[in-house]
């Protein structure tokens, strides 16, 4: 009678324990269902975006650092989660580094005037060029700075037309740390190459931008490097007003504004299986985006936009 009271009373402790392990893992788990923001839904809805049914864990997002190396950031930016690679910040006529990261990750108070990027509060880890030193030096300088950092992705919103052997090297060592080069094509309105968005790495994806017909936006940089598209046509987001000294919504287009969207994409993707390298995160990003035929400049072009729910669904059958 005693053996069999000491089971029951085992039985009882393990279901207890159980419910409690149980019940706590799904307070911690981060909900995806709803990306649904009212400042671009138009452009998360071409995307698939916005009816994600997708459940992390909240420690695996919280440890998913973004990295950003743009111009213009301000030294405090009281909306977003963001840390230093560097301390320059030379004052700047445009602030280009904000709208990038506040797409990507403003969080909803009165200083972002309500809006919020796709991942509020995701941890953001910013290298600041200011614009007069902008060259390919200092690219590759901010990419091994941030690569230091041990962040997982890296967004580069900017190009050049100079490749030099220090930015080639720098996004190869980024790659071989585990870090996903995102880079936008450029905004020259031809078909040249530009840096680093151009060089042909595996784990370096090449973003587009589409317009709100679906057609590459007429100032896209089109060429056969361009791996991706996103929405890049009247894109909500922060700025900073150097008069006012206060913080605005404005609307802005090009590839600056649909880079950050794969950006996005590749950090559900690498929080949903932080074991992916990142030939894989940009294997499955480009295996799951629509393949269609767009217009640009009266010539057809087969291109490729990037589906949130089907990379984000994808399985590989072969493992």
């Amino acid at each position: 009678m005693a053996k069999i009271k000491r089971k029951i009373y085992i039985l009882i402790y393990f279901v207890i324990t159980l419910t409690i392990v149980t019940t706590g893992y799904q307070t911690k788990q981060v909900s995806f269902n709803k990306i649904n923001y009212s400042n671009n839904h138009s452009a998360l809805l071409t995307m698939h975006a916005n009816t994600i049914d997708l459940h992390i864990p909240e420690s695996s997002f919280n440890k998913i650092k973004i990295g950003i190396i743009d111009t213009g950031f301000i030294p405090t930016i009281p909306f977003l989660n963001i840390t230093w690679a560097n301390s320059d910040f030379t004052p700047a006529l445009s602030h280009h580094g904000i709208i990038v990261a506040s797409l990507i990750g403003a969080k909803k108070n009165n200083y972002s005037m309500g809006f919020q990027g796709v991942l509020p509060g995701v941890h953001i880890v910013a290298f600041n060029i200011p614009s007069n030193h902008f060259n390919s030096l200092e690219l590759a300088h901010g990419i091994n700075q941030l690569t230091n950092q041990h962040v997982d992705i890296i967004n580069v919103s900017l190009s050049t037309s100079v490749s030099t052997p220090e930015l080639y090297k720098s996004i190869v060592r980024a790659i071989k740390h585990g870090i996903v080069i995102i880079a936008s094509s450029g905004n020259t309105y031809n078909n040249i190459y530009n840096y680093p968005a151009s060089y042909p790495l595996p784990g370096l994806i090449s973003v587009g931008a589409l317009d709100k017909n679906l057609n590459i936006l007429s100032s896209t940089t089109v060429n056969r490097r361009v791996d991706v598209y996103a929405p890049g046509q009247a894109i909500h987001s922060i700025n900073y007003n150097n008069t006012s000294h206060k913080y605005q919504q404005e609307i802005f287009s090009g590839t600056s504004v649909s880079t950050p969207y794969v950006t996005v994409l590749a950090a559900l993707l690498k929080a949903k299986n932080p074991k992916l390298s990142p030939q894989e995160i940009a294997f499955v990003i480009q295996q799951t985006a629509l393949s269609y035929e767009s217009e640009w400049w009266g010539q057809n072009e087969q291109i490729k936009l990037i589906d949130f729910r089907k990379t984000l669904n994808y399985r590989n059958e072969g493992n």
